[in-house]
């Protein structure tokens, strides 16, 4: 007596519309995250570090989420493919093969999805990087400040000069806004050089001083703290000059002082 055919209703294995919509919902997420960044203002270096890193953390987590979802897919599908391990054997061949491509698939989109997180952890470690650098710079900069506040809280402008006494000292005066020149014994004569920059105002400056001769002259530059961040590196005022042959001394001053 041959075997009767089952003619139950077929098993529907899973909805392929869920998969679908959540790859496609993580898509959309990951494009409109990178559309906002492009998009968004500038601001603040460290806040902007750290909002990339708290975005960056959260897609992590929703994939990480759709990740375990679809592993419980997959436990899902295997249980189905036990409970119809009773089926008719050519149904039940025709079910295993559409479990196996929707297993194949799924592995797919896993391997993705893994992929796309080790990414954004790289990135996030990135961020995490760059922001503890301007983390330490910015306490540099904090303890700068510190140091020129206790200065600026002395009495007393104590100059970095040549010993010579056959010079005469030309005070310079360094803010943000002007630089402002007189001799340290008639600084009632004082020559102010403004512009809309400060490489505009170093140039005017330069050319005025070269035409002063290192024999006779030296100058002791008064820096402000508006003005601090350009005279720390080479290109300074007190670097050139130094470059030209002049004796140089120098000084921090508090921002509301006014030396002559």
């Amino acid at each position: 007596m041959g075997r009767r055919l089952n003619t139950s209703p077929a098993i529907n294995l899973f909805s392929f519309q869920d998969v679908m919509a959540s790859i496609i919902g993580v898509l959309f997420v990951i494009v409109l995250l990178m559309v906002l960044l492009q998009d968004s203002k500038a601001e603040d270096p460290s806040v902007e570090i750290q909002k990339r890193i708290e975005s960056l953390t959260d897609t992590i987590k929703s994939l990480n989420i759709e990740i375990q979802a679809a592993t419980e897919e997959i436990k899902s599908l295997e249980t189905r493919i036990h409970e119809v391990s009773q089926v008719d054997e050519r149904q039940l061949i025709e079910q295993s093969k559409i479990s196996q491509l929707a297993l194949k698939d799924i592995y797919s989109q896993i391997e993705i999805k893994q992929s796309i997180v080790s990414e954004l952890i790289n990135k996030l470690n990135e961020n995490k990087t760059l922001y503890q650098q301007k983390q330490n710079r910015l306490k540099v900069l904090n303890s700068t400040l510190k140091e020129v506040s206790a200065n600026a809280k002395a009495a007393k402008v104590t100059y970095i000069l040549d010993k010579r006494s056959d010079l005469i000292p030309y005070l310079v005066e360094l803010s943000g806004k002007s630089v402002r020149v007189a001799l340290a014994y008639n600084t009632n004569s004082v020559f102010e050089f403004e512009d809309s920059s400060y490489e505009e105002r170093k140039d005017m400056f330069m050319a005025w001083a070269k035409k002063q001769p290192p024999s006779r002259y030296y100058f002791v530059f008064l820096i402000k703290p508006s003005c601090l961040g350009y005279e720390d590196n080479k290109t300074g005022f007190r670097y050139l000059l130094k470059n030209e042959g002049y004796e140089i001394g120098f000084d921090l001053l508090p921002e509301n002082a006014n030396p002559f």
